[in-house]
C-alpha cells in the first residue's frame, strides 16, 4: 500500500513538472510573438535572458538586439532619415558579428585597449566628423563595444585572410610597386593604369591631405612612416591592397597633414569567403523580426 502511494506521488510530481515545463515554454516562446516595442515584453525577455538567435550553440541575446535597435533609431533621428536597416537585417548583422568573433578566436586575433581606442578615434572622425558622439545618443562605451570593436575585428580577420590567401591581385600589386621603385613607371602613371579607385586614378592617385587619425590604423601607420617621395610596401586592407606615397607635408597644420597618393587594388575574396562560411554555420533565428 505504501509502495503504491509512493508511486502515485511520483507520477503526480512528474505530471506537475511536465505541466510546469509546458507552461513555461508557452510563456517563453509566446514572448516572441509579442510586440517588440512594448516595454513589458522587452523587460521580460531581457530578464529571462532569451536569445534572438543561436549561432553555433551560442546565444545572441534579445537584449543586445533591443539595445542595437534603439541606437540605430537614435542615429536615424539625428541624421533626419526615415529609412534605414530593417529589424531582420539588424539581427543578421548581430549574427555575423558573432561569426566574426568566432573566426577571430580561431585565428588568435585579439584587440588591445590601445588599438581599439585608436580605431574608435578613426571611426569617430569618419562618422561624426570628430564631433561629440553624444549627439547621436551614444556613450563612449556603447560606441566602443557595439560599433568600433565588431568593425575592427572584422577588418583584422579580413586582413589576416588576405595575408594568408593572397592571389593574383596581391601579385599585381607587388609587380606594380616593383615597376615604380625601379623607375620603369611613375607613381602617377601606375595609378592611372592599375588603380581601382575611380575617384583618384586619373589624378595620379592623389587623395588629398590627411591626418593620421583620418586613416584606418593599418594605413595611417604605413603612410605616416614614409619620407617625402618614398613608396610604401604593399599595404593589406580589408578590401584589397594599396601602395602609398607622400608628395607634400603641411608644416603649419597641427596635427601634421600629409598629401597622399595611392594605388588601390580591390580584392573581394574575403567577402566571398565569409558569405560561404556563414552559409555553412548552424544559425537559428527564434523569430522573423
Amino acid at each position: 500500500m505504501t509502495g503504491l502511494s509512493a508511486s502515485k506521488q511520483l507520477w503526480w510530481v512528474l505530471g506537475f513538472v511536465l505541466l510546469l515545463s509546458l507552461g513555461v515554454n508557452m510563456v517563453i516562446f509566446g514572448i516572441y510573438d509579442w510586440d517588440l516595442d512594448d516595454p513589458f515584453s522587452r523587460g521580460l525577455a531581457s530578464a529571462l535572458g532569451l536569445p534572438a538567435a543561436i549561432v553555433n550553440g551560442r546565444f545572441v541575446p534579445l537584449r543586445n538586439f533591443y539595445e542595437r535597435s534603439d541606437m540605430v533609431m537614435d542615429l536615424r533621428q539625428v541624421g533626419g532619415s526615415n529609412s534605414g536597416i530593417s529589424s531582420q537585417d539588424l539581427l543578421t548583422d548581430l549574427v555575423r558579428e558573432e561569426l566574426v568573433r568566432e573566426l577571430a578566436a580561431r585565428n588568435q586575433i585579439t584587440v588591445s585597449s590601445t588599438q581599439l581606442a585608436l580605431y574608435a578615434e578613426y571611426l569617430t572622425r569618419s562618422i561624426a566628423g570628430g564631433g561629440d558622439l553624444q549627439k547621436f545618443g551614444l556613450s563612449a562605451d556603447q560606441f566602443m563595444n557595439d560599433f568600433a570593436l565588431p568593425d575592427y575585428l572584422k577588418s583584422l580577420v579580413a586582413i589576416r585572410y588576405l595575408l594568408e590567401h593572397g592571389g593574383k591581385t596581391a601579385e599585381e600589386a607587388q609587380e606594380a610597386r616593383v615597376q615604380i621603385v625601379s623607375g620603369t613607371m611613375t607613381f602617377a602613371d601606375a595609378a592611372t593604369k592599375y588603380s581601382d579607385d575611380e575617384a583618384s586614378k586619373y589624378l595620379g592617385g592623389d587623395i588629398g591631405f590627411w591626418e593620421q587619425t583620418d586613416l584606418p590604423p593599418w594605413e595611417g601607420t604605413a603612410v605616416f612612416g614614409l619620407d617625402l617621395g618614398e613608396v610604401s610596401e604593399v599595404v593589406v586592407s580589408p578590401d584589397g591592397y594599396r601602395i602609398f606615397t607622400v608628395t607634400a607635408r603641411d608644416e603649419d597644420s597641427n596635427p601634421p597633414q600629409l598629401q597622399v597618393r595611392q594605388i588601390f587594388f580591390a580584392d573581394h575574396s574575403f567577402d566571398e569567403f565569409f558569405e560561404d562560411y556563414s552559409s555553412r554555420q548552424s544559425v537559428y533565428f527564434f523569430r522573423n523580426l
